[in-house]
């Protein structure tokens, strides 16, 4: 996703000095900030890990110029609690571990509208739901994995773990612990988010494999936006990921969408 910052002048009456916001990098400072990346910036924690990492993949996938090869999503189970999200794209380098994953607010993706990714946060999103999570790189032959946790110092660290050659193909594969109790939350916001993909994933890990073609039973539609009239609430899909639209937060609006509505002979929205 592009980013364009606006130009903004200002008109001074004097020339006084001028002082620049910027944040506080002592250790302690950081340690506040970090928490409040990893655990207070998503209302919803499980939803916001299962979206960041399948649209990171998928923008990988973009990157590659694969666009039309699923990714892989290995959902959790009661034998293995791990949520993991593989793709198929370039992969990171250790370099690139160390000077992209390991920092926020840095992307490689926000000059192109190609990418739905660019704030540069999505890769940590796993803090949200987990204190450890495991990303393996697989570049050029080589195999590197290496594990990400929240130290004692509360900022988090990336100790790289393991090395080897593989035949493996190139991509990224993010492997997240999910508590017992998180695991169906998982499956089931996975699956709904999965209903909205253009290439459907490659779903891994329980079985039956969940039906993730779109309920397409609507009875109003336009461009990237469904209503079905019953209870369900309207949805507005936005780089292929479904949001909520809450009508009560609409009621100032409501009488000229339903005017609309009324003239497309649907009776009513709620």
């Amino acid at each position: 996703m592009k980013i364009i910052f606006d130009e903004r002048n200002v008109e001074k009456s004097e020339e006084f000095p001028e002082i620049p916001f910027g944040i506080n990098n002592d250790p302690e400072s950081l340690a506040l900030q970090f928490e409040l990346f990893r655990k207070m910036i998503y209302s919803d924690p499980i939803l916001a890990t299962c979206r960041e990492l399948l649209l990171n993949a998928i923008d990988s996938h973009t990157e590659a110029n694969i666009s039309n090869k699923p990714i892989e999503i290995t959902l959790p189970n009661r034998f293995d609690s791990c949520f993991k999200v593989r793709d198929y794209g370039k992969g990171l380098s250790e370099e690139e571990m160390k000077d992209i994953y390991t920092k926020y607010f840095k992307s490689t993706r926000s000059t192109s509208n190609k990418f739905v990714g660019a704030m540069g946060l999505g890769s940590k999103s796993f803090w949200a739901v987990s204190d450890s999570a495991v990303t393996t790189s697989y570049q050029n032959g080589i195999k590197r994995i290496f594990n990400a946790y929240i130290d004692k110092s509360n900022l988090g660290r990336l100790q790289k773990i393991a090395e080897e050659s593989t035949s493996e193909p190139d991509g990224l594969e993010v492997i997240v612990p999910v508590k017992q109790e998180d695991i169906q939350k998982f499956i089931d916001k996975t699956i709904n988010l999965c209903k909205y993909f253009i290439i459907k994933p490659k779903i891994l890990g329980i079985n039956p494999i969940p039906d993730i073609s779109h309920d397409n039973h609507y009875i109003l539609s336009g461009k990237n936006w469904f209503y079905w009239g019953d209870n369900r609430s309207p949805i507005a899909v936005m780089g292929q990921v479904p949001y909520f639209i809450n009508m009560q937060a609409m009621e100032g609006v409501l009488s000229d969408i339903q005017e609309i509505f009324l003239n497309s002979g649907i009776e009513s929205l709620v």
